[in-house]
């Protein structure tokens, strides 16, 4: 597996067919083992989905199922990379892959809540996951989260 090449977008919709043409083109042209969309606004993920939007050689997939935008996306190549187990959980999705060496490595995708009440749960969820991982843990997503709060832009 090339970890060097991992696709991670914020595709900001994937629940119109109109853009899996431009969805499949851009994944197609990363050539990666591995990709990681968030905010993918599908209720339910299917292997047609997956075939329509990433092609056919990405045949594994972990979903977290979209409430509102909500829902992350992870599918990799089994051919390039095997899982050893996978989990998904309330704001991220989690798989376990093995190194040539020998080590497991952990990718972590998040998707992480807007409303203020549910960061602290998304904290601890990330928090618990990374006690599971010992050893090399890779996440990346959307975190929804800012440095400092007077730069937050309020709806007028």
């Amino acid at each position: 597996m090339n970890l060097s090449v991992i696709l991670i977008w914020n595709v900001q919709d994937l629940n119109q067919k109109t853009r899996y043409n431009y969805v499949h083109d851009v994944i197609i042209s990363s050539k990666t083992d591995n990709v990681c969309l968030q905010e993918i606004k599908l209720a339910s993920v299917s292997q047609r989905i997956l075939l329509s939007a990433l092609g056919s050689e990405y045949d594994k997939f972990i979903a977290l199922p979209a409430i509102g935008s909500h829902g992350v996306f992870l599918a990799w190549k089994e051919a390039c990379c095997h899982a050893i187990s996978s989990r998904v959980d309330s704001f991220s999705v989690f798989v376990q892959f093995p190194e040539n060496e020998g080590r497991n490595w952990w990718f972590t995708s998040v998707y992480g809540p807007q409303e203020d009440d549910q960061k602290v749960q998304f904290l601890h969820e990330l928090r618990d996951i990374r006690a599971l991982c010992a050893g090399p843990w890779f996440v990346a997503g959307d975190f929804n989260l800012i440095i400092r709060p007077k730069r937050r832009i309020t709806p007028t």
